[in-house]
Order: C-alpha cells, then sequence, then structure tokens
C-alpha cells in the first residue's frame, strides 16, 4: 500500500505537505493538522521491506523492530572490524525507539532487532561475517535513521516490518513481496485500529 495515502486518509483534508520527497525513498516526512492541530508525521515508506537474518522468521511474518544497531558504523583494523565505542569514540551505534504511551496488545508479532545496513548483503562472504556480530533478526536500510530523527525530536516510533525476503546469496525468485506488503497493510491497519480515539 501507499503510506501517503494512509496519512492523507488520516488527517485534516488538503493540510499533508511533505518535505522533501525525493531526498530519502524510506521514509516519508510531512508537516499536517489532525483535527486542527499541527503536527510533523515521520512513516516509513513499507514499500521498503525487510530481509530475514533468522530464518524462523517465514517470509511474510510482520514483527516490529524495537532496536535498530548502525551496523556499519566504525573502522576496520585489518581483518577486524571495531565499534565506535572500542576505538575510543563515544558514539552510539544502537538506537532504541522512544517507548509511546500506547499499550501495544499484539502477541502475534514478534518484537525483534534490527541491523541497518547501506549495502544489503547478498554473498556467502559478506552475510558469514555478519552473523558472527550481531544477533538481530532483520535487515533495513532506513530503520535506525527514522528512529534516531525520531529520538532527536523526542518523538514516540514504532517501526513494523514484513519480511519480504531471506538474507542470502540474492535470489529474486525466493522474494514474495506481494505477501508481505499485505501482511504489513494489514497488521499496521490493525494496530491504527487498536489506538485510542485521542492517542
Amino acid at each position: 500500500y501507499d503510506v501517503r495515502t494512509v496519512i492523507d486518509t488520516m488527517c485534516d483534508e488538503g493540510s499533508v505537505l511533505e518535505i522533501r520527497r525525493a531526498f530519502g525513498a524510506g521514509m516519508v516526512t510531512c508537516l499536517a493538522r489532525i483535527e486542527g492541530k499541527p503536527l510533523g508525521i515521520v512513516a516509513n515508506n513499507p514499500t521498503h521491506l525487510a530481509g530475514a537474518i533468522d530464518r524462523n522468521l517465514a517470509i511474510g511474518t510482520v514483527v516490529r523492530v524495537e532496536e535498530e544497531h548502525l551496523f556499519e558504523l566504525g573502522a576496520e583494523d585489518n581483518d577486524r572490524f571495531l565499534t565506535f565505542g572500542e576505538i575510543g569514540l563515544e558514539v552510539t551505534d544502537h538506537i532504541s525507539p522512544i517507548r509511546s504511551q500506547i499499550d501495544f496488545p499484539s502477541p502475534e508479532i514478534l518484537s525483534v532487532k534490527g541491523i541497518t545496513v547501506n549495502t544489503v548483503h547478498g554473498s556467502a562472504a559478506s552475510i558469514e561475517a555478519m552473523r558472527l556480530r550481531t544477533d538481530a533478526s532483520v535487515e533495513t536500510m532506513e530503520g535506525a535513521a527514522v528512529f534516531h530523527a525520531c529520538n532527536r525530536l523526542g518523538v514516540p516510533a514504532v517501526q513494523f516490518r514484513a519480511i519480504s525476503n531471506f538474507v542470502e546469496p540474492r535470489n529474486r525468485a525466493a522474494w514474495d513481496i506481494p505477501a508481505a506488503l499485505t501482511a504489513l497493510a494489514d497488521a499496521v491497519s490493525s494496530f491504527v485500529q487498536s489506538l485510542p480515539e485521542h492517542a
């Protein structure tokens, strides 16, 4: 589904002003009004899905990412990867969203950790090296940026991801984007319907 349609539906008619539409394909940022109240919206574009590192997550499974790790933020020391903390820089590379006051009673949606990468893993060697460095379940390309931006603004954030493929040597024939998008739309719809009227 198109997250812009969801935003237009939620907001007062004609009030949505999208900012820098071409700047980040995975994120939609808007100024808008809901019931006359001005607000900022940062929404993940669900056409940007997630690859499952954890093979127990079936394609079409929807997860809630509770923490993102800026996986490639660091330095190489010969054959060893060093995090910024290991080289003495005080930069956090694990980002969790500010917690919402909204209860989230959805036991069917698993809470997982994710890694944000610049290059999606697609070779056996890079995947094996990645698995040795993380216990994350999914790989994304913008989740940490969304959490970071929301945290800087003091805005609670929720990140849903639908599994469209496994993190494996590139195999487009095994991807199922339509199933992932359908599952994601259903999960987001259920979540929105469960929100209190004035959340």
